[in-house]
């Protein structure tokens, strides 16, 4: 039983965390994601740092030349969240998480030109299929806003260049609980003057719900759930390993998919629901046939931001 309790509750906060945001961003329609973004990462720096005091993870004080090289990783990181913020308040959830599956081929075409690792014939397929589903989704979407597919596009790309980095730079000087702290806080430093200059404090102004209690509960569980989700995934992804954890990725976006069909409103026809079963069999064995040591094996799968996310 203990082996599965940690998954099991990895499967929980996933779902969860998402669900939340996906009712901030569409049902509230809260679509200012410098403001919400913003909010999450400075409730996740917090909660990080008391864990951090309470001696449960050791931080590494920042220095100028562990800081400094990380620094094109948190600009990525923050494009990452608030492009899935943008997407995942306009695409249904099932769409978000089987396009979000793509950014393996960003992974591929990286290990390819740096390592020119060239990963077996499964997998290949596995990365036709990809890209084959995310096609088809876009052509059998009855509700296409492209507006949210070129939020999505740019999720991916920013997603994957992040994993490619972060796996170059990798350091025994700065660890994931560090790598993670650093991003929260590089977060509010850029989303704090973006929320001014890109207009979203003077749009908010006209938010109808700011007084409705379950917009601050979201916004709240948001902050906190994001947080507990980037502490799981640094526990899981050391304790089962990369390939089990991508495995584990997968089911958790299997279920966040089923589940958000009873919670949020999306026309699903039975082309789309078939692409949507394609691409979540494509993701699966993508994860499935991964070669080892190769960038989509050495790199943490869980990109989805605390957003989305």
């Amino acid at each position: 039983m203990e082996r599965w309790f940690y998954p099991l509750i990895y499967c929980f906060v996933f779902v969860s965390a998402n669900s939340v945001n996906k009712y901030v961003l569409s049902v509230l329609r809260f679509t200012f994601p410098t403001l919400f973004q913003g909010w999450q990462t400075l409730v996740g720096f917090l909660l990080l740092g008391c864990i951090s005091v309470l001696g449960h993870f050791n931080f590494t004080p920042p220095s100028r030349g562990v800081v400094f090289p990380w620094i094109p990783a948190i600009v990525l990181f923050v494009l990452s969240i608030y492009s899935a913020s943008k997407a995942l308040s306009k695409l249904p959830v099932p769409i978000f998480c089987v396009l979000h599956s793509s950014t393996e081929i960003i992974l591929a075409c990286g290990d390819w030109l740096i390592f020119r690792g060239i990963s077996g014939s499964l997998n290949q397929f596995s990365l036709v299929l990809i890209i084959l589903s995310c096609g088809l989704v876009w052509q059998s979407d009855p509700e296409v806003d492209m507006y949210g597919y070129i939020w999505m596009a740019s999720h991916v790309l920013s997603s994957g260049l992040y994993s490619i980095i972060t796996t170059l730079k990798r350091s025994p000087q700065i660890s994931e609980f560090d790598k993670l702290l650093y991003n929260y806080l590089g977060s509010v430093i850029i989303l704090a003057p973006s929320s001014i200059i890109l207009g979203d404090v003077v749009a908010a102004q006209h938010f109808p719900h700011w007084y409705l209690h379950k917009f601050y509960i979201g916004c709240f569980l948001s902050g906190i759930l994001g947080g507990t989700l980037g502490l799981l995934t640094i526990h899981l992804s050391k304790s089962m390993g990369a390939y089990h954890f991508s495995l584990l990725v997968v089911l958790a976006k299997f279920i966040l998919s089923i589940t958000s069909l009873g919670l949020f409103e999306a026309t699903i026809t039975a082309h789309l629901a078939t692409s949507l079963l394609l691409g979540m069999f494509a993701s699966w064995l993508c994860c499935w046939s991964k070669p080892e040591g190769t960038l989509t094996e050495l790199t943490d799968p869980e990109k989805i931001p605390d957003g989305a996310t």
